[in-house]
């Protein structure tokens, strides 16, 4: 898959921008990379191929769904805001200009935000928009297909299975040169740049500021 942060935030942040009546722009980001949970988790606890596969596919959303919207609230309510108030401090030099260049600095905004019945719907099919974007963007990218599993699970085509080589990266391991590991590499960075292209213009055009003077989420 493309990155878990920014690659895929990169395909559902224009929703928020395009639309911010329709969407919440915490839940869409939350759901571009829930279903890589699994992979976050097994940094600190082994999972087995099964619940990764779970994560990945519809069957799973009984679980990403309600994961996401649990984190959805505590992004808005705590991890936003110490953001933005790392972000303000000065102390921290160059990365706290960088913070503050792509729009940190202002989400403490986000606190703002009422988490009633009619943000609870908003916020439920944007996670479900967010889910389905990182399967899309994964489709190429991945050896199997197990979006549908439990219902089809399968291979993807001998052309993006081709490995051309391997090679050792250092804190990495083993990367195997295939057609669906280059367009790993490719979405990561165009869909990585777009997220930052995003970010600085919710951030030049004050839009945040704009949503909740108007109680958008």
């Amino acid at each position: 898959m493309p990155s878990s942060i920014l690659s895929h935030q990169g395909i559902v942040l224009p929703l928020k921008i395009k639309y911010p009546e329709r969407f919440d722009g915490t839940a869409l980001c939350v759901g571009s990379f829930a279903p890589d949970l699994a992979m976050a988790v097994s940094y600190f606890y082994e999972i087995n191929v099964a619940s990764y596969t779970v994560f990945h596919s519809v069957g799973g959303l009984v679980y990403v769904v309600p994961i996401s919207l649990l984190l959805v609230v505590f992004f808005d309510k705590a991890f936003f805001p110490a953001a933005a108030f790392l972000a303000a401090r000065k102390s921290l030099g160059l990365f706290s200009q960088w913070l503050v260049f792509f729009g940190l600095d202002e989400y403490h905004v986000q606190k703002k935000k009422k988490h009633s019945l009619r943000w609870f719907v908003k916020a439920t099919y944007s996670v479900l928009v967010g889910i389905l974007s990182h399967f899309l963007l994964d489709l190429p990218t991945h050896g199997q297909i197990p979006y549908l599993s439990p219902f089809y699970s399968g291979k993807m085509p001998e052309w993006f299975l081709y490995e051309y080589s391997k090679t050792e990266i250092p804190f990495f391991g083993v990367f195997e040169v295939t057609n669906y590991n280059l367009l790993w590499i490719f979405f990561s960075i165009v869909f990585g740049l777009l997220a930052l292209h995003s970010m600085r213009y919710i951030k030049k055009h004050r839009l945040l500021q704009k949503w909740y003077s108007t109680n958008n989420s």
